[in-house]
């Protein structure tokens, strides 16, 4: 191999890292999106099963309950980058009851921010700051 072919495979490889560092950048984003994803998901879904046996105690409300389980779940998050939003439609009152077979909605909105992204090409490109992953369930209460 003489010094033309070395310096050949050297630019080829300049040429080429870059875009494989982009590929692998994007797959991580990727991977991490779906991670908030799935993890929005079991949040409502635990979220749903709290309103859907909960039961008047005088020790909590509803909506405690509701906000307690979807907490369990989405520990990991960044305060600073995740933001998570709760709303559901049941009682505030420590004594009141939920009709049997009523409807009850459970919203968890996450707002994502693509770290990766934002950081790295914050100069060139103007991302979303945020990216509100919204996910609901509704559960007949029993």
């Amino acid at each position: 191999m003489d010094k033309k072919e070395k310096g050949q495979g050297m630019v080829e490889f300049a040429l080429v890292l870059p875009t494989m560092m982009l590929v692998v950048l994007g797959i991580a984003v990727l991977f991490h999106f779906f991670a908030v994803l799935v993890t929005a998901h079991n949040a409502v879904s635990e979220g749903g099963r709290a309103a859907q046996v909960w039961r008047p105690d005088g020790t909590s409300t509803c909506v405690d309950d509701v906000t307690a389980a979807v907490t369990r779940i989405t520990p990991f998050f960044n305060s600073a980058t995740d933001t998570i939003t709760l709303s559901a439609n049941c009682s505030t009152d420590l004594w009141a009851r939920i009709p049997s077979g009523s409807l009850v909605d459970v919203t968890v909105v996450i707002n994502w921010e693509p770290v990766f992204f934002s950081t790295l090409l914050k100069d060139e490109w103007d991302p979303p700051t945020t990216i509100p992953l919204t996910t609901t369930i509704s559960v007949r209460h029993e």
